[in-house]
């Protein structure tokens, strides 16, 4: 369970930056086929998502914007607002457009499940050492495996799909 501390740290970090808009990175027909896909666009920017019930269990979902984005940083920034000594869960993925066959695009959504990178936390060394695993990946990286991640068993691997864009990043805690 996260302590008020954690929560308010959390919040206060996942606004501290200047918000992006999508059309500061992403084209037209690039913010229609996110519109198109039921995502509400303006819930696409650096935002925080602290569930309301008390129960024993909970996950925090923190967004951000993939324009110019230091995934690194932004773990580490997480990190200093967690509190250690009890186990939890840190996961980290990407929602993305990729192209169709016959030049469609179509947004991805990012899910907890299908992570690019997840760990098993307890001391905030162990977290440093999660984030310093994103220090020499860039955004045509995560893309790549992020999108070669999900392909397994699922609708990709016969598709045609292609990777695109990155759109957001979305970190989930779950304590």
């Amino acid at each position: 369970m996260f302590t008020e501390t954690e929560r308010l740290s959390l919040t206060k970090f996942a606004y501290s930056t200047p918000r992006i808009e999508l059309e500061d990175f992403l084209y037209d027909d690039e913010i229609a086929v996110i519109r198109e896909s039921g995502t509400r666009a303006y819930n696409l920017h650096q935002r925080i998502f602290i569930p309301k019930h008390s129960g024993l269990s909970m996950t925090i979902r923190i967004q951000h914007l993939c324009l110019d984005l230091d995934v690194e940083k932004w773990l580490l920034g997480i990190a200093d607002c967690l509190s250690y000594g009890k186990l939890f869960t840190v996961n980290v993925g990407f929602s993305y457009i990729v192209w169709k066959p016959k030049n469609e695009l179509r947004y991805v959504y990012a899910a907890k499940a299908l992570s690019l990178n997840r760990s098993k936390i307890t001391q905030k060394s162990h977290f440093h050492d999660f984030a310093l695993g994103f220090r020499k990946l860039n955004n045509s990286d995560y893309l790549r495996n992020t999108f070669m991640s999900q392909l397994k068993g699922n609708v990709f691997e016969s598709s045609g799909f292609t990777p695109h864009t990155l759109v957001c990043s979305y970190c989930w805690i779950e304590k």
